[in-house]
């Protein structure tokens, strides 16, 4: 036979033998042949093993997956994707070399699913693409304390908490997936890395996805340190929950020093400054003691204004108070409160 003609690049297309002896056809012979898809790679899971994916969610609902290879078919063609004997009911075609397979829309356990793709019928060969599925469990984000400061750098704040107190009392609402049942599984959550001992001391089962940590003091050792954005673990049965977008973190309103800008004490517990206020240290006001409070002036914040820091300039004038300023006095000038003179605007202006 000859005249046989092949796009491979098609997915299916008619293919016509001729017979030069013409014994047996006077016609050529039309036969549709439909080519056999190939897989490269599968990932979009948080672990890559070469050109298969790892530690994929067991109900598919993080991560969509991207099948590359080729002879996937054009638009309107038929195509399916299996994960091992699971389909997968929403694939979406990139192009014939690529397709999506929705999160939401995939499942399967355990190691080593060899991926297939059905394109009008024909399968591809088996390979060795696969997906694994984690069996570990997962934390998707942690909520209860939330007020966020100016020392907030959460990586991702939406799944994040922030500013809980140092004794750890604030409950914390922990949501992921497989922390397995109350009656025959034992959780361990832990913040940071295990070195810093932050454990949750009180820890209540709620549901295979939600845990409620009651106590999690910051232990003596590092009570006085600033303790931002600890990752969220939880460890069911000795099982490891993977990396996650959920972080702590504990208050310290103080500034960035704990300090309170020199200027008074922290409360290392919750995080707000006593501010010094007295003629030895100054008077000091503000969230971290940055401010004089008003009617006192000079790098101290120690000397007074004229007239008294309670009735500065006499209540008739502005004073010149803060930190930079000088303590001089404008006294008012108009009808309405009338024309003052002197240094703390106690004398009527001359005329």
């Amino acid at each position: 036979a000859t005249g046989l003609a092949l796009d491979t690049r098609n997915e299916s297309q008619v293919v016509t033998v001729t017979n030069e002896l013409r014994e047996f056809s006077r016609e050529p012979i039309s036969i549709l042949v439909n080519l056999v898809p190939v897989i490269t790679s599968v990932s979009g899971c948080p672990t890559q093993n070469g050109k298969s994916a790892r530690d994929c969610d067991r109900r598919g609902r993080f991560y969509d997956l991207t099948i590359k290879g080729d002879r996937f078919g054009r638009d309107g063609t038929s195509v399916e994707v299996y994960i091992a004997d699971r389909p997968c009911t929403n694939v979406q075609r990139v192009s014939q070399q690529e397709l999506i397979c929705v999160a939401g829309f995939y499942s399967g356990l355990y190691s080593d699913n060899i991926v297939r793709v059905l394109v009008r019928g024909e399968a591809s060969q088996e390979t060795d693409v696969t997906v694994t599925f984690s069996m570990l469990p997962i934390v998707t984000s942690v909520s209860g304390c939330d007020k966020c400061d100016y020392t907030c750098t959460s990586p991702k704040p939406e799944t994040s908490t922030t500013n809980c107190d140092k004794n750890g009392t604030i409950p914390l609402t922990i949501v992921g997936d497989y922390f397995g049942n109350a009656s025959d599984t034992t959780n361990v959550v832990y913040f940071g890395d295990q070195a810093l001992n932050i454990l949750c001391l009180d820890l209540v089962h709620v549901s295979d996805s939600v845990l409620i940590c009651r106590r999690y003091p910051l232990p003596n050792a590092i009570f006085k340190q600033t303790i931002k954005n600890q990752m969220v673990h939880v460890r069911t049965n000795n099982s490891e929950s993977l990396a996650t977008t959920a972080f702590m973190s504990y208050m310290t309103f103080c500034g960035p020093d704990l300090g309170c800008s020199g200027h008074g004490t922290c409360n290392l517990n919750n995080g707000t400054c006593s501010c010094f206020y007295s003629v030895a240290n100054g008077y000091w006001v503000g969230e971290i003691c940055e401010r004089c409070e008003s009617g006192y002036y000079g790098a101290q914040c120690a000397a007074q204004c004229p007239g008294g820091a309670c009735q500065p300039c006499s209540g008739r004038g502005t004073c010149d108070d803060g930190q930079t300023g000088t303590g001089t006095c404008t006294c008012a000038s108009g009808i309405s409160l009338g024309f003052w003179g002197g240094a703390a605007c106690d004398t009527c202006a001359p005329g």
